[in-house]
C-alpha cells in the first residue's frame, strides 16, 4: 500500500508531475517511515486513522522522497 500517491506529491509540492523515479523513492521513503512508525500501518489501515495523522504520515512521506 502506498501510504503517498506521485499525484499528491506533484501537488503537495505544487509540481506538474512526480519525477519519473518515484516508485522507486517512494519504496524507500516507505521503509523509513515504516521504521519510525514500528510498522504501525502494517496492521493498521492508514485511512482509518484522524486526518491529521494521515496527512503527517503523507508530510513525511514527501519530505522523504524529495530528500
Amino acid at each position: 500500500m502506498a501510504y503517498l500517491t506521485a499525484e499528491e506529491y506533484a501537488e503537495f509540492f505544487n509540481l506538474n508531475d512526480a519525477p519519473a523515479e518515484f516508485e522507486s523513492l517512494e519504496h524507500t521513503a516507505r521503509g523509513s517511515v515504516d521504521l519510525n512508525t514500528r510498522n504501525l500501518y502494517h496492521f493498521v489501515k492508514l485511512e482509518n486513522e484522524p486526518e491529521h495523522r494521515r496527512q503527517a504520515v503523507k508530510l513525511a512521506m514527501a519530505y522523504q522522497i524529495r530528500y
